[in-house]
């Protein structure tokens, strides 16, 4: 029998399905078992070190932090859920991952045969099975493997919704459009545009705007229904009403101003040197504040140098194209070592990466081939998606939502191609392949672009480092940390990491040598001099520590701990009236400083000056009212007045 006279319908769509869950599940729990010798892979890094953390405080103390609100909210609580039911557990929170990835590909299967036939969907299903950046991401602790599902899910949606044209399913597509935004704001763009397409659409089948109006309205009551409460929650713990994440601002900036550098994405100095910004300008360390700032900048740069900024643009747009995968806060190719499979599905040679090099060209041509078949929402998809990020910055995670679509156009490409060459038609075939190579030629020869030009693997190590000292393991932290140190011993930041993790094992001595060899590297880093200071201190190094505080205070002067350390010293020395002085510029920098608050009383008792003393201890108790010690001393102070 043909295969062109073979159709799957009912229950053997399911069948078939249920096959490609549990075949694409056994691909990427296969990776998982290889990978589970990769350094991160329990020992989350980075962004996803980030939302471990979060989900982990939220877990064991039931208490939602301001971070939930730093990036976006879905994926901290989706996180939260599985710790929840897990203990915590991160093995478990790949393994739930792997089963949404295996969703992805089952949706990439559906879309495919609803859009051309089931051959191509089952080809587009296996390049997403196959595809081995979103395998990758899928295992990592970070939201791109919903957002790939959410893309791939959206648009089967549309359509769905768009043939079927009743009001439960309008209600539907506006709770799964919420969800998609409060996993990554880009896809709030695309479903506002394709919820006009389905306007549209809904308008010229029923012939009634009554009905068009009723729908929307439909699709916009579940939307506010599954927002409202992030908002409220939002303006609970951080005082701002929204659902748009706080570091919309920060990634703004990052990826548009006059002096880029791609160090600047990645945790380090450049990362503190941008975040720390607005505090040079007056700003309050408030987050949303901090946007408001951020998006300031950006605009001022816009305006002021609109040249550069469109160069920017036209490089990121580039990179969005590029057969390679782009580091970020890793560089995938890192990975490889760790996995036979991986290193199979994703590979550079040369300026040329595979799978994206050969799946961009397919899509390609099988966009242009069947442009009429191919539908709206995955036409917007295309388009809008990709926007925001070009606007910001690109990595390998964050263009990974574009893959089941672009597997469906590749599918079609290659099923294009096939019918060209049966049906003998060699001069469509030959304008087939010209695409090809320039399709292949423009996603290849541009680069190296400036991500690709720094070490990753260094860095890997020393972050890796930080997550195990984080997690008690002091001895492979500090292995990770010599590692990091072999791969480049100039690297100033693994030093100081290293330092102050012998500080904590009190080997202060090998704290004080990896401190003064990270000065050396880098002789501004005002935390290096300040640490160093409290190690010397420590060990009665009084004088040389007071140095290196001075020095710290030389390199950034409003650096408040500096401050209490000479304070704390001064009152060693017999000199209050110096540590008084030193509390008092304190808080001129920072009023909310509970702890120079409090010691600043207890001085101003030792001075006599009860009212003085009296008023410090209130401004503590309102501060933080549960302090026990403020308290005492303040009743203390008022009875002794009293009398």
């Amino acid at each position: 029998m043909s295969l062109k006279k073979v159709e799957l319908t009912g229950r053997n769509v399911f069948w078939v399905s249920c096959i490609i869950f549990l075949f694409a599940l056994f691909v990427r729990l296969l990776y998982l078992y290889e990978s589970s010798d990769s350094p991160i892979f329990r020992a989350p890094i980075v962004d996803a070190r980030g939302y471990d953390y979060i989900a982990r405080i939220f877990v064991d103390k039931g208490k939602m932090q301001d971070l939930f609100f730093w990036q976006q909210f879905f994926y901290p609580f989706f996180l939260s859920v599985v710790y929840f039911f897990s203990s915590c557990s991160i093995v478990a929170a790949k393994v739930v991952q792997a089963i949404l990835g295996s969703l992805t590909c089952v949706l990439a299967f559906l879309l495919g045969r609803k859009i051309f036939n089931w051959r191509t969907g089952l080809v587009a299903c296996l390049l997403t099975v196959f595809y081995g950046p979103l395998i990758f991401h899928e295992s990592d602790l970070i939201s791109a493997g919903w957002e790939a599902l959410w893309a791939v899910a959206l648009v089967w949606l549309f359509l769905k919704v768009a043939d079927k044209q009743n009001i439960p399913m309008y209600l539907l597509l506006g709770i799964c459009g919420a969800l998609s935004a409060l996993v990554r704001p880009n896809f709030l763009l695309f479903f506002l545009a394709a919820c006009g397409w389905l306007g549209v659409i809904t308008y010229r089948s029923k012939k009634q705007l009554s009905f068009v109006g009723i729908a929307l309205a439909a699709i916009l009551i579940t939307f506010i229904l599954v927002m409202l409460p992030v908002g409220i929650q939002n303006y609970r713990v951080t005082g701002h009403f929204g659902v748009l994440p706080a570091s919309g601002g920060i990634n703004l900036y990052i990826g548009n101003n006059p002096d880029f550098d791609a160090a600047a994405v990645r945790p380090g100095p450049k990362w503190e040197e941008v975040t720390n910004m607005p505090r040079k300008y007056g700003i309050s360390n408030n987050m949303w504040d901090k946007q408001r700032f951020f998006y300031a900048r950006t605009c001022d740069y816009i305006v002021s140098q609109p040249i550069s900024f469109l160069k920017g643009l036209a490089g990121k747009a580039m990179q969005v194209i590029s057969s390679r995968e782009m580091p970020g806060n890793v560089d995938v190719y890192l990975f490889r070592k760790f996995s036979v499979l991986l290193s199979v599905l994703m590979w550079e040679k040369g300026p040329f990466g595979f799978p994206f090099g050969l799946l961009l060209p397919l899509s390609f041509v099988g966009l242009i081939y069947s442009w009429r078949q191919v539908p709206m929402p995955a036409k917007l998809f295309l388009v809008i998606y990709p926007l925001p990020l070009i606007m910001t910055h690109i990595e390998s995670r964050y263009r990974v939502a574009m893959v089941p679509i672009l597997s469906i156009l590749a599918a079609a490409g290659i099923e294009a191609f096939i019918s060209l060459i049966k049906g003998y038609r060699w001069s469509r075939l030959i304008v087939a392949v010209m695409l090809i190579v320039l399709a292949v030629l423009a996603s290849t020869l541009p680069g190296p672009f400036p991500s690709e030009k720094l070490d990753y693997l260094p860095e890997l190590y020393n972050s890796v480092g930080i997550t195990l000292g984080d997690q008690g393991k002091i001895g492979q932290a500090i292995e990770n940390y010599k590692r990091a140190i072999q791969f480049a011993p100039e690297y100033f930041e693994a030093y100081y990491n290293l330092a102050a993790t012998y500080y904590k094992l009190g080997d202060i001595n090998q704290a004080v040598i990896n401190y003064e060899k990270s000065l050396q590297l880098d002789p501004n880093s005002y935390k290096g001099h300040y640490n160093l200071g409290v190690a010397l201190y420590s060990v009665g190094n009084f004088e040389l520590a007071k140095t290196r505080y001075m020095e710290t205070l030389r390199l950034k002067p409003d650096y408040t701990l500096a401050y209490k350390a000479l304070a704390i010293d001064s009152v060693r020395k017999g000199q209050p009236d110096q540590a008084i002085a030193y509390y008092k510029k304190v808080l001129e920098i920072d009023s909310g400083d509970v702890e120079a608050h409090y010691q600043l009383g207890m001085l101003l008792v030792r001075r006599n000056d009860i009212d003085s003393a009296i008023q410090e201890f209130e401004q503590v108790l309102q501060l933080d009212p549960n302090h026990s010690d403020a308290k005492q001393a303040l009743l203390i102070l008022q009875r002794s007045r009293n009398k």
